[in-house]
C-alpha cells in the first residue's frame, strides 16, 4: 500500500505515530531534527528506508510511501526517542534472530494451516508466521518469547485499524524538557514516592545525549535527585534560589557512623561552559559547615583544571561528576540501556 502526501503531512503523521506509542509528544521539527541525527550518526545502507531524499524537502512538496517504509521510520524516531531497544522493523527484527538463532528457526513444528498454503512452506515462513501470531506455549524458548514480545511493539497497524476504546494516560510533550513554565518548590522523595523526573525524559536523554545541554536546568535538578532516589536515598531538590548554593540533599540510613548524608550541586551548562574553582570551593564549604558524609557537582559540561583538581585532592569527600559520569547515570535508570 502507498501513501501518498506533502512532506508536512508525512512529519506531521510520524510525530502522531510516535506520541502515541511513546507517550513522548514531539512535534514535526522534532522529527525532522531527530532523522537528521540518525542519519549523520548511522550506517545509511543498514535502514530499511531512508527519508533522505525528501526529509529536507518543501513542506507542500509531494511524496510516496510504502506503508511498511513509512512505518520503519516510526520505529527509528521510537529508537531515538529510547521507546525501543533498536531501531529495527519487524523484518529486520525477525531476520537478526533467525540469524542468531537458527537452531530455534528449525525446530519449529509444522502448523496445521500450513496445507492451505498454495507454496512450500520453509522453516524461515513458518517461523515468521508463528512470530506474527503471537502464540506463546510452554515449549516456546525464552528467547522466542522475549522476541514475540518486542515483536508486537514495532507495528503501527494495529493503530491504523483498531476499532475497539484501550486505557491511555497520555502524552507529555517533549518541549516541557527544556521550557519549563513552572519551576515549582521544593520536592522530596523517596523509594515509595513517584519520579522526580518523567521515565520518557530520562530514556529520551540517555538515547539523546547531545541534549543534556540544552535541558531546562531545574529537569537537570530533578534528574540528578532522581539518580540518587534510585539508588536508595531520600531525597530533597531545594527550592529554586539561584544562588549557587545546594540544590539536592540526599540521605541514607544504615551508614557506619550513622546516616550518609550527601550534598549535590546540579549544573547544567553549555558544552563550553566550565565548572570553576569558585563554584567546587563553595560546596566544599558547605560539605563541612554540615558534616556532610561527601559532596557531588554534577554537570552537563566539564571542570576547568583547577576545579577538577580540587576535587582529586579531596576526592574521598567530593565528587567531579563531568558529563561521561552523567551520561552513565542515565544509562544506569533508562529502560532500555545502551552500550
Amino acid at each position: 500500500m502507498n501513501i501518498n502526501s506533502t512532506v508536512a503531512g508525512l512529519t506531521d503523521e510520524l510525530s502522531d505515530y510516535v506520541g502515541l506509542m511513546s507517550g513522548l509528544a514531539v512535534t514535526s521539527a522534532d522529527v525532522v531534527r531527530l532523522v537528521e541525527r540518525d542519519l549523520a550518526s548511522s550506517d545509511e545502507s543498514e535502514w530499511w528506508y531512508s527519508p533522505g531524499g525528501w526529509i529536507h524537502g518543501a513542506p507542500q512538496q509531494w511524496v510516496r510511501v510504502r506503508a511498511e517504509d513509512l512505518e520503519s521510520l516510526v520505529m527509528r524516531l521510537l529508537y531515538a526517542v529510547g521507546a525501543l531497544p533498536s531501531p529495527w522493523n519487524q523484518m529486520q527484527l525477525a531476520r537478526k534472530f533467525a540469524s542468531e538463532h537458527p537452531e530455534i528457526v528449525d525446530s519449529i513444528p509444522p502448523s496445521p494451516d500450513e496445507d492451505e498454503s498454495p507454496l512450500p512452506v520453509t522453516p524461515w515462513v513458518r517461523f515468521f508466521w508463528l512470530v506474527s501470531s503471537g502464540r506463546v506455549t510452554k515449549k516456546t524458548p525464552p528467547e522466542l518469547r522475549e522476541l514475540m514480545t518486542d515483536f508486537k511493539h514495532r507495528s503501527i497497524i494495529d493503530l491504523i485499524f483498531r476499532t475497539e476504546r484501550v486505557s491511555w494516560d497520555g502524552s507529555i510533550p517533549l518541549r516541557e524538557l527544556f521550557h519549563l513554565g513552572d519551576l515549582g518548590a521544593g520536592l522530596t522523595a523517596n523509594q515509595a514516592s513517584a519520579a522526580l523526573i518523567d521515565q520518557r525524559f530520562i530514556d529520551y536523554l540517555h538515547a539523546q545525549p547531545e541534549d543534556l545541554s540544552r535541558m531546562h536546568w531545574r529537569q537537570f535538578e530533578f534528574l540528578v535527585g532522581e539518580f540518587f532516589r534510585r539508588n536508595g536515598y531520600d531525597v530533597h531538590v531545594t527550592p529554586p534560589s539561584g544562588d549557587g548554593g545546594v540544590d539536592v540533599r540526599a540521605v541514607r540510613g544504615g551508614g557506619i557512623v550513622g546516616p550518609e548524608l550527601i550534598l549535590i550541586q546540579a549544573k547544567r551548562f553549555a558544552d563550553d561552559r566550565q565548572v570553576g574553582i569558585e563554584t567546587v570551593k563553595a560546596l566544599w564549604s558547605d560539605i563541612n559547615e554540615a558534616a556532610a558524609t561527601r559532596g557531588v557537582i554534577a554537570t552537563t559540561s566539564t571542570f576547568a583544571p583547577g576545579a577538577r583538581a580540587y576535587c582529586q585532592a579531596r576526592q574521598y569527600r567530593l565528587t567531579a561528576a563531568e558529563r561521561p559520569m552523567v551520561e552513565s547515570w542515565l544509562k544506569a535508570i533508562a529502560t532500555y540501556p545502551r552500550s
